[in-house]
């Protein structure tokens, strides 16, 4: 891995070899960030759960334990937090409505343009929304698009039996898409990445053919695309972060692959001359969970996942309080009859 920052000489080489290459882009959460799309980062939503499922009693008398617990669950990936959410089906359509958004902005428009232009060879991206397809002109549940007929919109298998991937402009929707029917195609717990279905490592293939790959607004920390891409030749990986931290799953990724972190602004990178500014994430998803979840599952959730995290005593903690509370409110009950 060699790491290189964007606008030094050594990085607009990088940036020229990647503009005569027409790489894949791979682009995550962070390029919704900007405004007016202004949806929450996977790292920012798993910030804002930590009060819903650690409630003030968890932690008693015991400050350090608090902060080391937060601490810890800043780092772990979004996908691990709802993999222990006891209604899964509940959380499905919170997560559909909220992310059926098509507010896009200037990166969004950016990524767009180079796609339709030919200057990128194909646009995968993990998120949700329908800001892309907004774009690019895709109506709800459709592959193909009302304004440019050589792009093509791939959400589910079916997408990809009809796919002439040698001849069209790839768009990629990952992990799903918000306007499915039932948010079925939507990719958001463990078990869900437990393997990459076989027609979507297809397409990675296929479209990484003899091409460099781009990732950008991209943690890495999801459990199947990075060890996917392990196993793929990729021609050149260039990985644009705007800090110089990055996750386990990047560092071994661009080890392996020889790959290159470039280090700065995605909005330089792009090139944006009209600069969008960074937004604040938007709480419908974080309130509609709050206002439809109830005491009891907030409780299941956190004792299950204070276990899988490896915090079995703070998990019995939990379990004991829930226990009390569904006691109590079973005596209520009796005695009323």
């Amino acid at each position: 891995m060699k790491k290189i920052k964007l606008n030094s000489d050594e990085g607009n080489k990088i940036v020229s070899q990647l503009k005569s290459d027409q790489p894949v882009i791979l682009c995550g959460s962070a390029v919704s960030g900007w405004e007016p799309t202004c949806l929450p980062t996977g790292g920012g939503f798993t910030e804002g759960m930590f009060s819903l499922l650690f409630p003030p009693f968890c932690f008693i008398g015991n400050s350090k334990l608090s902060e080391f617990v937060e601490n810890f669950f800043k780092e772990i990936p979004f996908e691990h937090l709802l993999e222990r959410c006891p209604n899964q089906d509940k959380l499905r359509q919170i997560f559909k409505r909220a992310f059926s958004i098509e507010r896009f902005n200037l990166v969004h428009q950016a990524l767009a343009k180079k796609l339709v232009d030919g200057k990128i060879s194909a646009l995968i991206t993990t998120n949700y929304d329908l800001c892309f397809d907004k774009i690019l002109g895709f109506e709800s549940g459709s592959s193909v698009s009302k304004l440019y007929t050589n792009v093509i919109r791939v959400v589910t298998k079916n997408d990809f039996k009809q796919l002439n991937i040698l001849k069209a402009k790839i768009y990629f929707k990952i992990h799903g898409s918000s306007d499915d029917v039932n948010g079925e195609t939507l990719v958001f717990a463990l078990t869900h990445e437990s393997y990459l279905e076989n027609w979507k490592r297809q397409i990675l293939i296929n479209v990484l053919d003899s091409r460099p790959l781009l990732i950008i607004g991209y943690s890495g920390k999801d459990f199947e695309i990075c060890p996917e891409l392990m196993k793929m030749e990729i021609k050149q990986l260039v990985w644009n972060q705007k800090g110089s931290r990055v996750t386990h799953n990047a560092q071994r990724l661009l080890e392996m692959k020889n790959g290159i972190f470039l280090e700065g602004d995605m909005l330089d990178l792009l090139e944006l001359h009209q600069r969008p500014n960074w937004g604040i994430g938007t709480n419908d998803l974080l309130d509609s969970i709050a206002s439809q979840f109830s005491q009891d599952e907030f409780m299941e959730w956190g004792a299950s996942l204070s276990n899988s995290m490896g915090f079995p005593l703070l998990a019995l903690k939990i379990a004991e309080n829930l226990l009390a509370i569904r006691s109590r409110s079973e005596e209520r009950r009796v005695g009323k009859e």
